[in-house]
């Protein structure tokens, strides 16, 4: 349930950029998405702009990071690896 949410929040708002670009497709699909419980519905044109506030989780970022810096030495290994099999094999 979680994923059809993260989908139906990203499309609102890849719906809101591209609202100024092409107005009349981009109303036309934000009229179809679901609302949430109890909400009216309101037109595109009227919807706030879409704001990043509180989306920046940093711990999923820190962690992000760490797991980058833990590959970093890695890749290396495997591509020296995929170098020496792909030499061997000619």
């Amino acid at each position: 349930m979680v994923a059809v949410q993260v989908l139906v929040y990203t499309f609102r708002t890849l719906l809101a950029l591209a609202h100024p670009i092409m107005p009349f497709v981009t109303e036309r699909l934000w009229q179809t998405l679901p609302l949430a419980q109890g909400a009216e519905r309101q037109q595109l044109i009227g919807a706030p702009w879409p704001s990043h506030a509180g989306a920046i989780d940093e711990t999923a970022i820190t962690q992000y990071q760490a797991r980058l810096a833990w590959l970093d030495p890695h890749k290396s290994l495997v591509s020296n690896d995929l170098k020496t099999s792909l030499i061997s094999c000619i």
